[in-house]
């Protein structure tokens, strides 16, 4: 025997109210992830210049040098 009408509808409501709160956590995580992506990612413009690398000539060697 199948179910009454009102228990059909009952059940329809049941599921949509599940899944509306699915598509709400859903949407939650993904705004929470974009701001403490934005949070933790902010770049400092100091730190991007100490992080090149900066090529300088090497310096003479301090070996054993013969006076000039």
């Amino acid at each position: 025997m199948g179910k009454g009408i009102r228990q059909q509808v009952g059940d329809r409501k049941d599921n949509n109210r599940i899944f509306a709160w699915g598509i709400a956590v859903i949407i939650f995580l993904v705004v929470a992830a974009v701001v403490i992506n934005a949070f933790f990612w902010r770049s400092d413009p100091t730190a991007a210049i100490a992080d090149t690398v900066i090529q300088r000539t090497s310096p003479e060697p301090v070996g054993n040098q013969a006076p000039k």
